[in-house]
């Protein structure tokens, strides 16, 4: 591997700017002797150039708040499976064949992300936003063909464009009152994602979007009692323009308190309640509530160097084997 490294630097009041980036070219040799009824000998020669950047930019006043913002891009480059690429048939199963492409191209992956974080002395506040995106072109599928009238169905590894993927989590942090005794945590999480895959050697095109909430509060009411509350949740809404495609919109959350207690003679107490529920499923055996209690009692001797625990895990009896 040959490449160019470059670095830029700078630092001004407040402010520091880093900015970097690498030009690589890789060289890959591969060559594959293999056997299977017949001899064969494969081999591969790829250039790849694989370029990538990164930049840092840092903002603060001491004691006040810090500002960072971060963006970084690459391209990765992969070649095929010298194996996928032998020109066989594997028929040992008669009804269900396969065989080799030697016609793959080379995948190619181009990724891009941004995170923008800011940071405050003011409440203890913390905001962060990050974006992630990467796309494939030739992605390997393994495609195949399904013959009604023999009942054969035939896979071959297959190239596809139009894989794509788009995550955006963001989330925010802070106290909530003068002592920081009450804090509160909310997170945000949205994916998009394209799927190409081949049925029947046709284009699958399947779009995936989720999204996910979660806010946590917790509460110090003294040294030794430590109370939470929580909800969560995650929904998928899928959909594809397949003619034997169901849509599916589901969702799963779940909501519930917890608490710590320091008790005497060095035992600790842990228990949280939650209520998890299910809703969307076209099954509805999978659209439950299910409400989950937990514990543990923790006790420690010889300084803390042993320690006991008894667990007590779904104490109402609510799951169901």
């Amino acid at each position: 591997q040959l490449g160019i490294d470059l670095t830029y630097d700078k630092m001004m009041k407040n402010m520091t700017v880093l900015f970097s980036t690498d030009l690589p070219l890789r060289i890959t040799n591969q060559r594959l002797n293999y056997y299977r009824k017949t001899d064969y000998s494969i081999h591969s020669n790829n250039l790849f150039f694989e370029p990538s950047f990164a930049l840092n930019i840092f903002k603060g006043y001491p004691n006040k708040f810090m500002n960072l913002i971060y963006i970084r891009g690459s391209l990765t480059s992969q070649s095929p499976s010298l194996v996928d690429m032998i020109n066989y048939t594997d028929d040992s199963n008669p009804l269900l064949v396969k065989t080799g492409n030697p016609n793959l191209k080379n995948v190619h992956t181009g990724s891009f992300m941004t995170l923008w974080q800011l940071t405050t002395n003011k409440h203890h506040q913390m905001f962060s936003l990050n974006t992630n995106f990467s796309s494939t072109d030739n992605a390997i599928a393994n495609g195949f063909v399904f013959d009604r009238n023999s009942g054969i169905t035939t896979y071959k590894p297959q190239n596809v464009d139009g894989n794509w993927n788009l995550n955006v989590p963001i989330s925010y942090n802070r106290d909530l009152d003068k002592n920081g005794s009450l804090t509160m945590k909310y997170s945000f999480t949205s994916n998009y994602r394209h799927s190409v895959d081949l049925v029947n050697m046709e284009k699958s095109k399947v779009n995936t979007a989720t999204y996910g909430n979660k806010l946590q509060l917790d509460y110090d009411l003294s040294a030794k009692v430590k109370l939470g509350a929580m909800f969560k949740s995650n929904s998928s809404h899928i959909t594809s323009g397949r003619a034997d495609f169901h849509t599916i919109n589901a969702t799963d959350f779940n909501y519930g308190v917890n608490s710590i207690i320091d008790l005497p003679w060095h035992i600790q107490l842990s228990t949280d309640l939650t209520m998890y529920s299910h809703r969307g499923y076209t099954d509805r055996g999978m659209n439950t509530n299910d409400l989950i209690w937990n514990a543990r009692l923790t006790t420690s001797t010889l300084k803390g160097h042993l320690l006991f625990t008894l667990d007590g895990f779904d104490m109402l009896s609510q799951l169901s084997n």
